[in-house]
């Protein structure tokens, strides 16, 4: 590291409860706690924020930063001991933008006492292990890693407040300068690659990309985390060879330097997808001790857009042929000044990730992080395919081109990688696939990673296609699974009657139209379940269609046209729009949770063991609508709803076989003619709720409309214009809706379990209700004889 970096703190600048213009002269605090600010400072440079230099590029300190300081700690008294003895507390502050400069701010108070500032911060509090505060880096990296090289300060002094009016609180009034000593260590490897034409001469496809980098230590030798201990001895000051400043008080707040373990956690491998230029980045940990490979084999591996280079140990390597090697200034390869093998030069490396600083810079004489410049070997003849990585169909293309072009015939899984967990297949992609295992390839596609979904994503990617026995689907293992497959919207899909994929798919869920034309046998049927998603359709082709199990979201469509025949044989659950001209036939558990529209027939198949639980709505939209079903209520998730069946004609077959769970038959009566009478005959009439709409009638004086109740079923409805009504109803009526208002008078009486008023009742006849009133209007009559109710009045005339 070749220049100091200085964080002048600044006490007393940020509290949540006061500004920079409170007065705290004369006052006393109440505890010893300060608030902190500092800003970012170099010397001698023209750019004060700046914390890094790599490779010539400057890394500056922005608003997005934040840093660690642990303060209040307590430590040993002194040789041979001086460990942190207890942390403290962590102070998190973060870079705002104050008067055009980047301050960094707390709304913690800090305790006064020893401290030291981390950066990059350590937010969760993760960093102190065991009573030692410790430095982390991810072992698998990307490139904002090495934008966050670790720092840290020496151990420094917070001032205690000495009860005058420049010092109000711990560490007010002083600026401290802290030096941040790099921690990190930044590998640079070049990636030069022999015989890079094989691949980038093949027509059509992209160059080779190289994309991540794994280094092997065989053996768990890289740090995951180091613990910044103190040292014994206090900074060198300027006229000592460290650090550059004539004022020898400047830096009486350092106490001690502070020092690096090694970490208990180590691992084998690190790896970094930070590839730039062909360069691929790493940032390494200090290596306190010395790291001995012997008897390791090391590797380290290329990911390629086309599969991996592996470069591993060899005990007859020497400077020459070992793959990893010194870089000169001018970019060639150091032959003569690099170690025999790739054991020792990556000993090189970690070796030298702690060592004192030699140079005349501010640090000299204490150990510092480094920086490492290599060439990596390799040879694109050993590219190994197995475990590409693709994330659409073009990548799919080139991988299969290359696989051909050079050659290969060995087994390489190719891992789909899609958007979402959906790996879109082109038609084209799956005819290369199918034509290169053809001709001796051994593809198969990895769909394991993400839970993959297989879409279909033009009309030339069929079905049939995918069903190939040249396609084949893997886990990461290589053990064939199966697929889920998706119909890409806006495209028509068929299913023909050579169609079965059981063997390849768990399900397909059509999001296009799909059109089903398959044969009267059940057994391809049932291998796999059918969706249709959401404002997807499903059409039928055939006189007769046997689906499996089937599944109709809300939102979706299905269509059964006229001589049409679908024999639901698998479990079916309809949440979206059905409509039927042709005839619904259950053979296994079917429940309608939608609207069936049907215009012919919904019936269980006779001598099956299917049944159909209607909880949603069937309309019957013609004179020849018929429904059997097993039942037409049931409590769908514990919802409790019922299912409906809406009748066109009042001749409509209907049949509830579990006369328990009968639910709500309804028939309306459009009426036109004013003074009707109405019956309910429950022998021939198939419903239970009778609606009588009003609306239409035309001759009414005053817009009251006179009608008289003989009967009435189980639930009735009155709509449309006010209705006088005569009736002497006693019992079997469960609910009564009167959705605008109704008179009753003189000697009538209805008796209902449960009356629901849309306006008013005027009546002086007898209405009872058993367990529930609800008005949301009120009913007229004498105001004394009034009774309150849940959500209006009841108003008799005279005291019935």
């Amino acid at each position: 590291m070749k220049t100091k970096y200085l964080l002048p703190v600044l006490a007393g600048l940020a509290l949540a409860s006061c500004n920079t213009e409170d007065d705290f002269s004369g006052t006393s605090p109440k505890n010893n706690y300060s608030p902190i600010t500092f800003s970012v400072s170099r010397d001698g440079a023209v750019d004060p924020l700046t914390r890094a230099t790599i490779d010539g590029s400057v890394v500056n300190f922005d608003m997005t930063d934040v840093i660690s300081m642990f303060h209040g700690m307590t430590m040993g008294n002194g040789s041979p001991d001086y460990s942190i003895t207890a942390v403290g507390e962590n102070a998190i502050f973060k870079g705002e933008g104050v008067d055009g400069a980047l301050v960094f701010k707390t709304q913690s108070m800090v305790n006064p006492g020893k401290a030291i500032l981390v950066y990059p911060a350590d937010t969760a509090f993760n960093y102190v292990t065991d009573g030692n505060i410790s430095i982390r880096v991810p072992v698998s990296q990307n490139e904002k890693t090495k934008l966050v090289q670790p720092y840290m300060s020496d151990v420094m002094d917070i001032a205690t407040y000495d009860g005058t009016a420049a010092d109000n609180s711990a560490g007010y009034g002083r600026n401290y300068d802290v030096p941040l000593k790099k921690v990190g260590s930044l590998l640079r490897i070049h990636i030069d690659a022999a015989n890079k034409e094989l691949v980038n001469n093949i027509q059509d496809v992209a160059p080779i990309k190289f994309q991540g980098i794994t280094i092997d230590a065989g053996a768990n030798k890289f740090n995951t985390s180091v613990k910044v201990v103190p040292g014994a001895a206090k900074p060198k000051l300027a006229e000592e060879g460290g650090v550059a400043n004539s004022d020898v008080d400047r830096y009486d707040h350092l106490v001690n330097v502070a020092e690096l373990e090694d970490g208990a956690t180590k691992v084998q491998t690190i790896t970094s997808t930070d590839v730039q230029d062909n360069v691929a980045s790493v940032t390494l940990l200090p290596h306190v001790a010395d790291v001995d490979l012997t008897g390791a084999t090391s590797a380290i591996t290329v990911q390629t857009n086309y599969g991996s280079v592996k470069v591993s140990y060899d005990a007859g390597q020497v400077a020459a042929t070992n793959p990893l090697k010194r870089r000169n200034d001018d970019g060639t390869p150091d032959v003569a000044g690099s170690e025999a093998n790739l054991n020792t030069a990556l000993v090189e490396i970690l070796n030298g990730t702690w060592k004192e600083n030699t140079t005349s810079d501010n640090f000299k004489g204490e150990n510092t992080g480094a920086s490492f410049q290599r060439i990596l070997s390799i040879d694109m003849t050993k590219l190994e395919m197995d475990g590409t990585i693709v994330t659409n169909s073009s990548e799919l293309i080139d991988v299969l081109k290359v696989y051909k072009a050079l050659g290969k015939t060995d087994v390489t899984k190719i891992e789909l990688n899609g958007t979402n967990g959906r790996f879109e297949l082109t038609g084209e992609a799956l005819d290369l696939l199918i034509a290169t295992n053809t001709g001796g390839g051994k593809i198969k596609l990895n769909i394991a990673k993400n839970s993959n979904s297989i879409v279909l994503a033009d009309a030339a990617a069929t079905l049939v296609k995918l069903n190939n026995e040249k396609v084949e689907f893997v886990d990461a293992s290589g053990t064939a699974v199966k697929a889920n497959v998706i119909l890409k919207t806006g495209i028509d899909w068929t299913i023909d009657q050579t169609f079965d994929g059981s063997a390849k798919m768990t399900d397909i869920a059509n999001e296009g139209t799909l059109k089903i034309t398959n044969t009267e046998s059940a057994a391809d049927a049932l291998a796999m379940e059918l969706i249709n998603a959401e404002n997807a359709t499903v059409k039928f082709g055939s006189p007769k269609v046997i689906l499996g199990k089937f599944t109709s979201n809300a939102g979706s469509e299905v269509i059964v046209a006229s001589s049409q025949t679908v024999q639901l044989a698998g479990e079916t659950n309809l949440f979206g729009t059905t409509t039927n001209n042709g005839i619904i036939s259950a053979a296994a558990v079917v429940t309608n949770l939608g609207t069936i529209n049907n215009n012919f027939e919904i019936s269980v198949l006779k001598g099956g063991s299917g049944s159909i639980t209607n909880i949603g709505t069937i309309n019957h939209l013609s004179s020849a609508a018929v429904t059997y079903i097993t039942n037409n209520a049931g409590n769908y998730s514990g919802t409790g709803y019922k299912g409906t069946i809406i009748l066109s004609d009042r001749k409509n077959e209907v049949s509830v076989k579990d006369d328990s769970n009968i639910g709500y038959i309804k028939f309306t009566i459009n009426e036109t003619k004013n003074d009707q009478t109405y019956t309910y005959n429950p022998t021939n009439d198939k419903f239970n709720w009778l609606i009588i709409n009003t609306e239409g009638v035309t001759d009414a004086q005053q817009d009251v409309v006179n009608i008289k109740l003989t009967s009435v079923p189980t639930y009735l409805s009155l709509q449309g214009k006010t209705v006088n009504v005569t009736a002497n109803i006693s019992s079997g009526l469960t609910d009564l809706f009167v959705d605008s208002s109704m008179r009753l008078l003189g000697s009538n009486a209805i008796k209902a379990t449960n009356i629901y008023v849309a306006d008013y009742i005027l009546h002086s006849g007898y209405l009872t209700g058993d367990q529930k009133t609800t008005y949301e209007s009120g009913c007229y009559g004498v105001a004394e004889d009034a009774v309150t109710y849940a959500n209006g009045q009841i108003r008799t005339v005279g005291n019935n």
